[in-house]
């Protein structure tokens, strides 16, 4: 069956970087059901052998960070497809203030959610839910669950301020993104596409490194090539030396020029 392109059956698709998720809603397959995907590549074509696993509900779990930006969302995981949520089952408390804050907004994504509210700096906040205001791809819901999380502290916190320059040999209509990394781990990213200057802020303390690829495919990660594609790596650049992100400091005068 090609479920590319019979949107009746009842599969959900989605992507995260290298990883292809496959949920099934279906109540007609039976735990002990086998079937066989194929993924189209081209010309390559890649069979799989999948068996249907019976996950209890109580292992769907979501997760947040220690610490966030005050500046943005709270941004909230979970290790499973999420359906739909219901806004009005959540509810927010400030710890540190001892009052309940209203949520502004609430964005869903294929495996997270981002909770827009008004953010105080240095703060705990604790955000509840109870057990119909999340649902997963499987259609069974989340239980009541409990997460927290506390906004960075511009006194104990960074800020970075980067030119981005762009020589005027390469295609300005194209999309460049951003990598700013910590400890061999991608921290933040931002699209960009013409001569920009960056600024982040609430930057933990510490040694960052930074680099710039041309996005050809879209899909907001560096694409490696492939012999067998006859496809060359994406256009990368790395900054020469790595920025010292200091407590109460705004790190400023770098240039990044593209060429």
């Amino acid at each position: 069956m090609d479920v590319s392109k019979n949107k009746t059956l009842p599969w959900h698709f989605g992507k995260t970087q290298d990883t292809l998720y496959i949920y099934n809603s279906s109540r007609e397959i039976s735990v002990h059901d086998s079937f066989e995907i194929v993924i189209a590549l081209n010309d390559i074509d890649i069979k799989q052998k999948v068996t249907h696993t019976n996950e209890k509900s109580t292992n769907h779990k979501i997760y947040t960070d220690q610490n966030f930006n005050p500046n943005k969302s709270i941004k909230v995981q979970s290790d499973y497809g999420l359906l739909k949520i219901n806004t009005l089952g959540f509810s927010l408390f400030d710890l540190t203030d001892s009052i309940h804050v209203s949520i502004d907004s609430i964005i869903t994504e294929q495996n997270a959610f981002f909770v827009f509210g008004p953010w105080k700096e240095e703060h705990t906040y604790r955000i509840t839910n109870n057990e119909k205001a999340l649902y997963f791809h499987d259609q069974t819901a989340h239980p009541s669950d409990t997460l927290f999380t506390s906004s960075f502290s511009s006194q104990k916190t960074g800020q970075l301020e980067i030119d981005i320059v762009i020589d005027s040999t390469l295609d300005q209509k194209d999309t460049y993104i951003f990598c700013l990394t910590k400890n061999n781990a991608i921290f933040q990213t931002k699209k960009v596409q013409n001569n920009t200057q960056l600024q982040f802020s609430f930057l933990t303390p510490g040694e960052y490194s930074a680099y710039i690829f041309i996005d050809e495919d879209f899909n907001e990660i560096w694409t490696d090539g492939d012999y067998s594609k006859k496809r060359t790596p994406e256009a990368i650049w790395h900054l020469n030396s790595p920025i010292d992100i200091r407590s109460k400091w705004k790190t400023n005068g770098i240039r990044f020029t593209l060429k």
